[in-house]
């Protein structure tokens, strides 16, 4: 196959959109449970009521944290575009606002930084630009025109890009002599978990802590590339289940380990993710009908909750529209030149991701 070849297979060919209707709901599930997971937790009131002082971020010293009501608002709002964005719900609007409210929250603190949330802003940037709606989602439901099957290939290659970016330059943060051939800080980690049942006695041998090390550098560079292979797939996410799980237990970071557990899935083809769909729709029709026999009353009142829901975001669609009007020539240049702008969107978001971890080598 020729490179010209391959770029178009890589990006014109039209392939089914399934993968990427799966990865919106699953992006906006595991966003919604996070949400839910931080409040419950009394994180908001801790890390952005509570603090009388917070460091600022060089160029954002604007973005600051909210009295009460204000940060809880914010919150409220993220979870509520979470779950538009599993519907597929007003998504153009739902996947910008979580975006903004997300990468909000964490520009408040640079203290609070955690690489997975700067991941998350990054995703939540691509799925406002790709058209992840316009498969079973209530978009499509509401406006059946908007149904697409097949998309070019570019809307799901990114986002499989982007994940094999966060594993790559994982795997190569870890090809130094330090990793490698002193198994630190690897070492240092696995020894304050000697009081594991099963596994605490491998945990203080020297040769556990080089094995996990090496395994951790090859399973990063690796896997992007042997999960893109057919014959290879599903031993690679046997791996990606195994090496997320066993951070999970052994290091205290949230819900990056299931988000990439279920974000990796993307690399799967159409077919698998046509199951998943099939499979919600067919749990979806049961509930619906349930719904509908058992509870009528309630059935009355959650469709008059429902149609009060839509008119606000349709209020606020057409409020969208009006600002539109009143700068209807810029909105008309962008319009007009809508593909050319997004692709150099994309192409320098790219750049950037491709270039930023390796700023390091430019400094004195």
């Amino acid at each position: 196959m020729n490179l010209k070849k391959l770029a178009h297979t890589l990006t014109r060919k039209k392939i089914h959109i399934a993968p990427l209707a799966v990865f919106r709901m699953f992006f906006g599930a595991v966003m919604l449970a996070s949400v839910i997971r931080f409040v419950s937790k009394n994180w908001v009131h801790e890390l952005y009521v509570k603090p009388h002082f917070h460091f600022d971020y060089y160029g954002f010293e604007w973005v600051q944290a909210f009295g009460a009501t204000g940060m809880y608002l914010l919150f409220a709002l993220m979870g509520a575009s979470a779950f538009g964005i599993i519907l597929g719900w007003f998504y153009r609007l739902t996947s910008l606002v979580f975006f903004v409210t997300f990468t909000y929250v964490e520009l408040i603190d640079p203290t609070y930084y955690l690489n997975h949330y700067y991941f998350i802003s990054l995703v939540a940037f691509l799925m406002m630009l790709l058209p992840a709606h316009r498969y079973f989602s209530l978009d499509v439901w509401q406006k059946p025109s908007l149904k697409l099957e097949q998309v070019p290939a570019w809307t799901i290659n990114i986002v499989r890009l982007q994940l094999g970016l966060v594993y790559f330059h994982a795997g190569a943060a870890k090809l130094n002599s330090d990793w490698l051939f002193r198994a630190m800080p690897m070492k240092i980690w696995l020894q304050a978990h000697t009081h594991w049942a099963l596994l605490g006695s491998l945990f203080q041998k020297t040769w556990v802590a080089y094995a996990a090390s090496w395994f951790g550098a090859l399973y990063d560079l690796s896997i992007p590339f042997l999960i893109s292979i057919k014959r290879t797939r599903w031993l690679a996410y046997s791996a990606v289940v195994f090496f997320h799980l066993m951070t999970a237990m052994l290091f205290p970071i949230g819900m990056f380990p299931y988000i990439m557990i279920g974000a990796t899935l993307i690399f799967f083809p159409a077919s698998f993710h046509l199951v998943i769909i099939n499979k919600l729709s067919a749990i979806g029709n049961w509930m619906g009908n349930k719904f509908k026999v058992k509870h009528l009353a309630q059935n009355k009142l959650a469709v008059d909750n429902w149609q009060l829901a839509n008119n606000v975001f349709q209020k606020i669609a057409n409020y969208q529209l009006f600002i539109a009007h009143l700068f209807r020539r810029p909105v008309s240049f962008f319009k007009n030149h809508s593909k050319q702008l997004k692709a150099a969107t994309l192409i320098l978001f790219l750049l950037t991701q491709l270039a930023m971890p390796w700023r390091y080598l430019l400094y004195p």
